[in-house]
């Protein structure tokens, strides 16, 4: 099925998560099928690429979303909608 983490180091933090910000944070993504993968930072689209696994490096605080999409009949519909990582400075 449907797994998304984000990594600080070996530390596993599920969706929904809040988090200090570090320099390492990886987020690290799977689906059973191939997708069309968006990652949403503050609202804004920020990665995106299509396959299987979608593998991306944090590089600023902020609230972070997974979207995946599928080709429909040839059209693309939203599959999955996750929840977010809030992502703060140490202070937050």
């Amino acid at each position: 099925g449907f797994d998304a983490a984000l990594y600080a180091g070996a530390t596993r933090h599920e969706l929904g998560s809040r988090l200090a910000w570090s320099d390492n944070l990886q987020l690290q993504a799977s689906a059973p099928l191939p997708a069309h993968w968006k990652l949403i930072h503050n609202g804004k689209l920020a990665a995106e690429s299509t396959g299987r696994t979608f593998d991306h490096r944090l590089m600023e605080p902020g609230i972070y979303r997974l979207e995946l999409w599928l080709d429909v009949a040839g059209a693309e519909r939203i599959w999955v909608l996750g929840n977010p990582w809030y992502v703060g400075n140490r202070t937050d």
